[in-house]
């Protein structure tokens, strides 16, 4: 079962394209199957549900958890509990194999000055348009960054401290650490300036 869930993980608009919105695979932002450092690691994610969610308001399980991200980052209708099974059965097949892995979030210090979304175009055009394209599209491979196909604003990615994280820790793909703090705030306020679809609110019952 967890070489289904692994199969949802990396290809998941493909997988579920009558669910999921966004052009986003699961890999896309938890890198390499959800393994690389920098990029929110999950090998310690199984072991830390249930939890108490201060965004749910309750105690919620892995399930309810692997949910959110659906509805969030996927920008996708709830899923059948089939594909919340397969998903959690490879993210404790993950846990197994570093069972003491500890939690790596997103972080980053503040930037040095307030960001600004003017410095952070002219570094997109530099280093980040080659892949993601003007429009912020992507690619065949590539997520979008903005617009009708990418992750929502009730998901992580769409807070700013997260985004610049993400950013000065793995990108650009080719070069990923190369951009200091400032530029990956910069960035960040750039590509979290244009519009992205809404979080239907609705999905938040589930």
């Amino acid at each position: 079962m967890e070489a289904q869930g692994r199969q949802l993980f990396d290809s998941t608009p493909r997988e579920l394209p009558t669910f999921v919105r966004a052009r986003l695979s699961c890999t896309n932002c938890h890198i390499n199957s959800g393994t690389q450092a920098g990029a929110a690691p999950l090998f310690a994610t199984a072991a830390r549900f249930p939890a108490f969610s201060k965004r749910a308001g309750k105690i919620i399980g892995l399930r309810e958890r692997i949910q959110e991200c659906f509805v969030r980052s996927e920008n996708a209708r709830p899923v059948p509990s089939p594909v919340l099974t397969s998903m959690a059965a490879y993210l404790r097949w993950l846990h197994a194999k570093r069972p003491n892995a500890k939690r790596q979030a997103l972080k980053i210090k503040g930037p040095q000055r307030p960001p600004s979304r003017i410095r952070g175009a002219v570094i997109y055009a530099d280093d980040c348009w080659r892949c993601h394209g003007g429009d912020g599209g992507g690619g065949l491979k590539v997520p979008p960054l903005w617009g009708p196909q990418t992750f929502n604003d009730g998901a992580g990615m769409s807070h700013a401290n997260k985004m610049a994280a993400f950013v000065h820790h793995n990108m650009p793909a080719d070069r990923p650490g190369t951009l200091s703090r400032q530029q990956a705030w910069d960035v960040a306020a750039y590509v979290l300036s244009h519009q992205r679809p809404q979080f239907n609110k609705a999905y938040a019952r589930y």
